[in-house]
């Protein structure tokens, strides 16, 4: 596929999408890429908060190995 034709298929999804976070999230996703801003600086407070108790909780040590994921959620999907 030609630099043309990806740019017409990613102006086509952005014209046909009305989903807000999802036109947000690409835009921070370019600006990002073309180093324009940091991903720290387009995330949400929420987000921020989120990923910053994330940190606390693996300095911590308050984490859970991929296979104790899989369990749980396998656990909660037999419900």
């Amino acid at each position: 596929m030609s630099v043309l034709e990806l740019k017409n298929s990613l102006l086509k999804m952005i014209v046909e999408t009305d989903d807000p976070l999802l036109l947000q999230q690409a835009i921070a996703f370019l600006s990002t890429m073309k180093g324009e801003k940091d991903w720290w600086d387009l995330i949400t407070d929420e987000e921020k908060r989120k990923v910053t108790q994330g940190l606390e909780c693996a300095q911590n040590q308050k984490t859970l190995t991929h296979q104790q994921v899989r369990l749980e959620i396998t656990q909660l999907l037999k419900k």
